[in-house]
């Protein structure tokens, strides 16, 4: 569940890999991150921004068959931090082809504590629980 939220608010999903490199693409302008898990051939490729190191794209294969590939776009600084507003995940596993569009993002805003007070239904009474 954390690695989904992650993914659509900008935050590439990282495979556990035991091989990693790095080296700058010159046709994209992006640094591109490859991750290999050799047990099982898997390749995570992560291409990066310069300026925040925020990802543009993300492609995973295993045994070179594509098994998903996010893109992510239209990206603005809120509160102080660069974040993608729009994203598309590609995978034939499944037959996967969706595009998300954020029209409004609101970092770490302050959220009053009865959203998270719990009620009680009608015809009941409080009651303290006291642990052990």
């Amino acid at each position: 569940c954390e690695g989904l939220y992650a993914a659509l608010v900008g935050a590439p999903p990282i495979i556990l890999h035991d091989v990693a490199s790095g080296r700058w693409d010159e046709c994209e302008g992006v640094y591109v991150l490859t991750l290999h898990r050799t047990a099982d051939d898997t390749r995570e490729e992560i291409w990066l921004r310069p300026d925040g190191f925020g990802a543009t794209k993300v492609k995973a294969t295993r045994k070179d068959e594509l098994l998903f590939e996010i893109g992510y776009d239209d990206f603005e600084v809120v509160d102080g931090v660069l974040l993608p507003h729009s994203m598309r995940f590609e995978s034939p596993v499944g037959d996967a082809d969706l595009q998300i569009e954020l029209r409004e993002v609101y970092l770490n805003k302050d959220k009053p504590a009865s959203l998270f007070a719990p009620l009680c239904p009608g015809g009941t009474l409080p009651r303290e629980v006291i642990g052990r």
